[in-house]
């Protein structure tokens, strides 16, 4: 206890690990996967707005290419998004969904805020979304991201007010 132990010289690639109380630590292979790989990040500000309940883009769209089929590819988006409902006069939902190419991995879902405004008063809800899912697209091509939307209500927006929408694709190493 107390004493200097030996400690041989590791490799670049190495990291010290400890073998337990008095036991000299060793140089081991680093672990491997769950690395950064690539990140790639945009943003979107248009106002784009539907009345329709089929799903459309928001325009918020990325693609990337990942260097494996074995990684996987963390998605992260952050949008406002605002409903209107003129039927009941409460603010109104929006429809999200997040698509890879043509295929839905996330959602859909419905969000908003339900609040009444009173007879004759129309009111706009908006609300900010984190978006964040871990994705396994097996692929070594150009992947893309996108969020669409639609109103379960009367009328939906995303980039809401012109507010500033971002996208960030990661690649996870296996």
């Amino acid at each position: 206890s107390g004493d200097p132990a030996y400690v041989a010289t590791g490799a670049a690639t190495n990291v010290l690990t400890s073998n337990g109380a008095g036991a000299a630590p060793t140089f081991q292979a680093a672990a491997a996967g769950g690395k950064i790989l690539q990140v790639v990040s945009a943003t979107y500000t248009t106002e784009t707005n539907t009345t329709g309940t089929t799903y459309i883009d928001s325009g918020l769209t990325l693609a990337i290419t990942p260097s494996a089929t074995t990684s996987k590819v963390f998605v992260m988006m952050f949008v406002k998004a605002a409903g209107q409902d003129t039927s009941s006069y409460v603010t109104g939902r929006v429809g999200l969904q997040v698509v890879r190419d043509s295929t839905i991995i996330l959602g859909p879902w419905t969000t908003g805020i339900t609040d009444t405004g009173g007879t004759g008063t129309v009111m706009k809800s908006k609300t900010w979304n984190t978006i964040t899912y871990l994705d396994s697209p097996s692929a070594t091509s150009s992947t893309v991201y996108k969020l669409q939307f639609q109103t379960p209500d009367t009328q939906a927006w995303v980039q809401s007010d012109g507010e500033t929408s971002v996208i960030t694709l990661m690649e996870v190493g296996a």
